[in-house]
């Protein structure tokens, strides 16, 4: 008890300290509740805004922490474009100026990339509307024009756009006649493209520009219960916001929250939407979201300091791995883990099927380690198709195969 008593003492001295409190009562799992200066200063600065208080805890901040480690964080978390206008306004004489330079390249290429990204966005929706193929933008560009309201005001590093599955091929040859790349996709064979749809819910291609553009036939690689019922509701045009806001909170926290500018949208969101919380908790209970929502209340009162609503409040206090998923979260956005590893894959695996609650949505996450992926077709391209499933029979072998050859 002691020991605990001890925690919690030093977590009243913390930003969100009751929350955090909660978490190493409640879950045991914090081995440090304490929030770096770094992390508090990063949250201050993504906001499009600041507050005159916002301002003065910004300030105290700026004295504390380790530059390196604050350039480290805003890289991590692609927020340079508000930290950097924030940075400009309010705080022009206390940071490095080897910083100030390099946020000033990083943000004029934002502005310069996103100004791209829209017109190719644009071109891109004429392109399907004269085909008569439903598409719908998400993410990106339509978020920082909608809830930051202003363009370069969020990193984006490509344009994704949803369309419906059975349009797919249409799609794909009107890209490829109108200067779009998908040199991985483009070669593939009959089979194999068929092999990557099953298992990949998007497929990447270069514009002329060099701008990127995901093609997204769901929401998720596994075609869950959200992507199954919100995929074609976006590509028809009539998600709501509360949908829209449980996708969002799926989409940050199915990777512990690997970038802070999603958690940031999320923010905003709240701040903007009138959102009835029973209404909303209630959709996300029909795809399997309560978890997802819940986390991001969590880590929106702990580092933001929006209140947490009383649905969430009284669910997450009842369950356990809502707040270890939590705690986790907010260790990844203050010490990432490096992505592309086995580790980091084995921790985003266990964390998705702690997410969902229904066993139907484990097993399909479960199932899609199954299937080969693009690491099995690139290891064997020439498979013909009378022998595809090779794949499936070899698939176990390969992966230990890769497994080995990153230790």
């Amino acid at each position: 008890m002691s020991s605990i008593h001890q925690t919690y003492n030093h977590g009243k001295k913390l930003w969100g300290s009751r929350l955090i409190a909660n978490f190493v009562m409640v879950s045991g799992c914090m081995k440090n509740p304490i929030i770096s200066s770094e992390l508090k200063l990063c949250c201050l600065l993504s906001h499009p805004e600041l507050t005159s208080i916002q301002v003065s805890e910004s300030n105290v901040l700026i004295n504390l922490v380790d530059m390196k480690q604050l350039e480290v964080l805003i890289n991590q978390h692609r927020i340079w474009p508000c930290v950097y206008l924030n940075i400009i306004k309010h705080f022009p004489n206390l940071f490095p100026k080897a910083l100030l330079d390099y946020l000033s390249k990083k943000y004029q290429k934002n502005v310069h990339q996103n100004h791209q990204q829209l017109i190719t966005l644009g071109r891109v929706l004429h392109i399907f509307k004269v085909a008569n193929i439903h598409a719908m933008p998400i993410k990106g560009v339509t978020i920082a024009q909608k809830y930051y309201k202003d363009i370069a005001k969020r990193h984006g590093v490509d344009i994704d756009i949803i369309i419906c599955p059975d349009d797919f091929y249409k799609a794909h040859e009107l890209l490829l006649k109108n200067e779009f790349t998908s040199n991985y996709f483009s070669q593939l064979k009959s089979h194999l493209k068929k092999i990557y749809l099953s298992m990949y819910k998007d497929v990447t291609y270069i514009a002329n520009n060099g701008m990127i553009l995901e093609l997204h036939i769901r929401l998720q690689n596994q075609s869950g219960l959200l992507s199954q019922k919100y995929s074609a509701a976006l590509y028809h045009r009539n998600m709501s916001e509360n949908e829209y806001f449980i996708y969002l909170c799926y989409h940050s926290a199915r990777t512990l929250h690997h970038r802070l500018k999603w958690l940031c949208d999320i923010v905003l969101m709240i701040e903007q939407c009138a959102f009835s919380w029973e209404n909303l908790y209630a959709k996300a209970i029909s795809v399997d979201a309560v978890r997802c929502i819940t986390i991001n209340l969590i880590l929106t009162e702990t580092l933001f300091k929006i209140k947490l609503p009383a649905t969430a409040s009284k669910y997450f206090k009842q369950d356990r791995p809502t707040l270890m998923l939590a705690n986790c979260s907010l260790k990844n956005l203050d010490q990432p883990i490096r992505s592309e590893t086995f580790s980091y894959n084995m921790q985003i695996l266990r964390c998705n099927l702690k997410l969902v609650q229904r066993m139907k949505s484990k097993l399909l996450i479960l199932q899609s380690l199954l299937k080969p992926n693009k690491h099995d077709i690139n290891c064997l391209p020439n498979i013909p198709k009378k022998l595809s499933l090779i794949y499936y029979f070899l698939r176990p072998v390969l992966l230990i195969n890769r497994i080995l050859k990153t230790k």
